[in-house]
């Protein structure tokens, strides 16, 4: 920003670090979404409570539990198991920061 250019998006490792961004630049003078948009990551309370409403990555916590605990239970059965990997849908929840990027 001390450039004087602005990011057409940032998007922060978490909700709580969005929150505490966009007031930031609201008091640098930018407008959200219309200058910077700005993404968040977990879908907390947080991100609903935002003014503009924070666009967030869902992190379906429940879903990732039980694909843990299935892979746990598993490896007790067999120590010998191998590895896997498994992937899990995190979807983008569209909210207001973003409207006219996403």
């Amino acid at each position: 920003f001390a450039s004087g250019m602005t990011p057409d998006a940032i998007v922060c490792g978490n909700d709580e670090e969005a929150a505490v961004l966009m007031p930031t630049l609201v008091a640098l003078g930018k407008r959200i979404p219309d200058d910077v948009a700005v993404v968040g990551f977990d879908d907390v309370l947080c991100a609903q409570l935002c003014i503009p409403n924070l666009t967030t990555i869902h992190q379906p916590v429940e879903l990732i539990a039980e694909a843990a605990l299935g892979f746990l239970v598993s490896r007790i059965a067999d120590a010998a198991m191998p590895a896997r990997e498994v992937t899990i849908d995190a979807p983008l929840i569209r909210r207001g920061s973003t409207e006219k990027v996403v």
